[in-house]
This record gives structure tokens, C-alpha cells and sequence, in this order.
């Protein structure tokens, strides 16, 4: 008994090496309790469309210039707003203004090619006739 009043009192118990036992008024230790939440948010679906640059032709225009120059010249400034208009990232333009060159540049090589042939026979059938009469 007398140990037991020893320990109501505080006193410290020789068993317990030196160390007083806790009062037993203590509460237990309080426990915290945390909570993780966990948000799981979707994430937006992108979609990127590649975008392709026109071919701006410039190599066709130039030998559009060669054969009919008036047409060329048309051809080759098309050409020239193609890629400003690539650099400036209006793509929608520079599809239209591609094909024009196209278009252009095809025509000025065409009409460049028939002027040629025409040129060729106005002066190869003059002499070719002119052979026929000597003999």
C-alpha cells in the first residue's frame, strides 16, 4: 500500500528507475488526423492541325520572266506575296496567292512557248519555201 500511495503523491518508484510514473489524470495523446484529398482534374484535349505552307513557286515565275516577260513579272510578284505572307503566318492567303503564281506563271510559259514555235516557223518557212522556188 505504502507504494501506492508513494505513487498518488508523485514520488518516484524505485522500479521504474528513477523516473515518476505518469499522474492518472493524463490524457492520452491526442491523435491528429489528416486528410488527403485528392482532386483529379481533367485535362483539355488539344487538337493541333498542321498547318502547311504553300510552295510559293518563285523558281517556276522566274522562268516564267524568261519565256513571256509581261506574265513573269506578275508571276514573280505573286510569288514574292506568297512568302510574306507565309512569314506573316497568313496561310490562308498564301494558299490563294500560291496558286495564282501557278496559274501565272503557267500561262507567261505557255504563251512564252508558242511565241517561240511561231517565231521558229516564221523563220524556218521562209527559207525552207524560198528553197523550193530555185529549184
Amino acid at each position: 500500500m505504502a507504494d501506492r500511495e508513494k505513487l498518488l503523491q508523485g514520488q518516484p518508484d524505485p522500479r521504474n528507475y528513477g523516473q515518476p510514473p505518469p499522474p492518472y489524470y493524463q490524457q492520452a495523446p491526442q491523435q491528429t488526423h489528416q486528410n488527403t484529398i485528392i482532386v483529379h482534374q481533367a485535362q483539355p484535349i488539344v487538337y493541333q492541325r498542321r498547318i502547311v505552307a504553300p510552295p510559293d513557286y518563285t523558281y517556276l515565275a522566274v522562268i516564267a520572266v524568261i519565256c513571256f516577260f509581261p506574265l513573269g513579272l506578275l508571276a514573280l510578284y505573286m510569288a514574292n506575296k506568297t512568302k510574306e505572307s507565309v512569314a506573316a503566318g497568313n496561310v490562308g492567303n498564301a494558299w490563294g496567292e500560291a496558286v495564282a503564281t501557278r496559274i501565272l506563271s503557267r500561262v507567261s510559259i505557255s504563251i512564252g512557248t508558242l511565241l517561240l514555235v511561231l517565231i521558229i516557223l516564221a523563220i524556218v518557212l521562209p527559207i525552207t519555201i524560198g528553197s523550193d522556188d530555185d529549184d
